[in-house]
C-alpha cells in the first residue's frame, strides 16, 4: 500500500476499525485490527478519545497536548498524551517500528507454512471435530436439495457470513453445486479481502486446509500469474487471517468428497481489492481478465467460478449511530435486491457504480468478487449465453439492533433450459 512515511516522534493510529462500546462500566472506543496483528480489541475510554483523534502523525506529544489544551479550555499534561501513546504503541495500534516487526515477522512465519492452515473451526455453524461438521454440513445440503440448474453452472456466489447466519444462503449455493451432474475439475474462488489489499488480486501459493482435508492449488496457474503479475504476490500472508475463502474451501471439500462423480479438483483462491471507478473502463482490471480468460481457456478443464461476498453492513457495530429497525432492514432489502437484478443481467458497471455511491451508507463488502466473478464468466461464456439467478437473499438481523449484515446466494448458467 502506499502510506506516507512515518516520522518517529509524530504518532500516527494505523488503519483499525473504530467500535464504539458502552456498557454499564464505561464507554468510548474498541480499536480492531483487520490485519490480524493484535488479536483482542482495545478499548480506549471516551475521555481519551480526543488524544486518540489527535494521532494523525503531523504532531508530536507536546504539540498535541499544547493543542488540546487551548480546545478543551485547560492544561493537558504533556505526560499523559505519552502515556496514551505509548499504551497504543505497546499493542500494535500506531505506525512505526514495532507494528512493522510484528508485520514482517507475521508474513515470514506465515509464507514458511506449507499450507495454508484452518483458522474459523469453532465459529457458528462450524464444528471443529470433522465427524460433527460432515454432520452438519450434510444437513445444509439437504436443505439445498431442491435447487435445481437451468443450464451449466458456470458461476457461483455464495455468503462469507459465518455458516450459522448464512445457513440457508450456504444451503442455495451448494446445493446448486451438488445438483451438477459433473463437478469442475478447476476452481477459481474470489474472495473478500477484508484486511484491505492494495492489488487487485491476491493469489494463494499454498494448499487449504479444512477439518475434511486440503484442496489443492493448481501451482501452474497460480505460477503463472505471479510470472505475468509479479506484484500480486507481495501480500499472500493475508490469506491467513480472512474467512471469506476458508468458508468455500470447507463446504468445497464437503461437497466434492460427497458427490457422486468423484471428482477431485485443483483450486485457485484470490483474496479481492478495490475496484477504482469504472472498472470495465480500467486497463489494469481489464488485463487481469484477459489474464484469467486466456489460463481457463488454455488449460481445456471444466472450470467453475466461485465468489464468497457478503452484501449490506449496517448498525453501531459497524458504526453507525442509530440501532437498526425492521423499516430499515426493509430498505436494506430493496436495496440490495436492485443491486442484485444488476449484477443478475450482467450489468456490472452499474452494480459497482451504484455500490461505489452507497458505500458510506451500507458498506457492501462483496463488490469485487461478484464484478471479477461476472465479467469472467461472461467473458467465458460468449456474448449472450450467460444468464443469473438470486437462488436465495437473506439478512441476518442481531436482535436489539446492534447490526444487519445482508447476503445473497447467485448462479451464473449457460445454455438456460427455459
Amino acid at each position: 500500500m502506499n502510506h506516507e512515511a512515518h516520522r518517529p516522534g509524530f504518532p500516527k493510529l494505523r488503519l483499525l476499525d473504530l467500535r464504539p462500546y458502552k456498557d454499564e462500566e464505561r464507554e468510548g472506543l474498541l480499536l480492531i485490527d483487520r490485519n490480524g496483528l493484535f488479536e483482542d480489541p482495545v478499548f480506549v475510554p471516551a475521555e481519551l478519545l480526543p488524544i486518540l483523534g489527535a494521532l494523525t502523525g503531523e504532531r508530536d506529544s507536546r504539540e498535541i497536548a499544547e493543542d488540546l489544551g487551548r480546545e478543551m479550555g485547560y492544561k493537558v499534561p504533556v505526560s499523559l498524551v505519552e502515556q496514551v501513546v505509548e499504551m497504543l504503541d505497546s499493542k500494535l495500534c500506531l505506525e512505526g517500528e514495532r507494528a512493522e516487526r510484528a508485520s514482517q515477522e507475521r508474513r515470514e512465519a506465515y509464507l514458511a507454512l506449507d499450507r495454508r492452515p484452518a483458522l474459523f473451526p469453532g465459529t457458528p455453524g462450524y464444528p471443529s471435530d470433522p465427524a460433527r461438521l460432515r454432520e452438519e454440513l450434510d444437513r445444509i445440503l439437504a436443505e439445498g436439495a431442491g435447487v435445481l440448474g437451468n443450464g451449466e453452472l458456470r458461476g457461483l456466489v455464495a455468503p462469507h457470513i459465518d455458516f450459522a447466519r448464512g445457513r440457508e444462503g450456504y444451503a442455495a449455493a451448494y446445493g446448486r453445486l451438488f445438483a451438477e451432474e459433473r463437478l469442475p475439475e478447476l476452481l477459481l474462488v474470489f474472495g473478500t479481502g477484508h484486511a484491505g489489499p492494495s492489488t487487485l488480486l491476491v493469489p494463494s501459493t499454498k494448499d487449504y486446509e479444512t477439518p475434511l482435508g486440503a484442496l489443492a492449488t493448481d501451482e501452474e496457474f497460480v505460477k503463472q500469474t505471479l510470472e505475468a503479475f509479479p506484484e500480486l504476490a507481495a501480500e499472500e500472508h493475508l490469506h491467513e487471517k480472512e474467512h471469506s475463502l476458508e468458508f468455500q474451501a470447507v463446504f468445497l471439500a464437503h461437497v466434492f468428497a460427497r458427490h457422486p462423480s468423484g471428482a477431485v479438483p485443483h483450486c485457485v483462491f484470490f483474496l479481492t481489492g478495490r475496484l477504482g471507478e469504472e472498472p470495465d473502463e480500467d486497463p489494469g482490471v481489464q488485463g487481469l481478465l484477459d489474464f484469467l480468460e486466456e489460463r481457463v481457456r488454455a488449460s481445456s478443464k471444466r472450470t467453475l467460478l466461485l465468489a464468497g461476498a457478503d452484501l449490506s453492513h449496517v448498525g453501531p457495530v459497524f458504526g453507525d449511530a442509530e440501532p437498526v429497525d425492521q423499516d430499515r432492514v426493509a430498505r436494506l432489502e430493496a436495496a440490495d435486491l436492485a443491486d442484485l437484478e444488476k449484477a443478475r443481467s450482467l450489468r456490472l458497471g452499474d452494480f459497482v457504480a451504484g455500490l461505489q455511491r452507497a458505500e458510506a451508507e451500507r458498506r457492501v463488502c462483496g463488490t469485487t468478487p461478484i464484478y471479477l466473478l461476472g465479467r469472467l464468466a461472461q467473458r467465458l461464456a460468449g456474448e449472450g449465453e450467460l444468464e443469473g439467478r438470486v437462488l436465495r437473499y437473506g439478512a441476518s438481523h442481531e436482535p436489539g439492533g446492534g447490526q444487519c449484515v445482508t447476503w445473497a446466494s447467485l448462479a451464473y448458467e449457460a445454455g438456460n433450459r427455459r
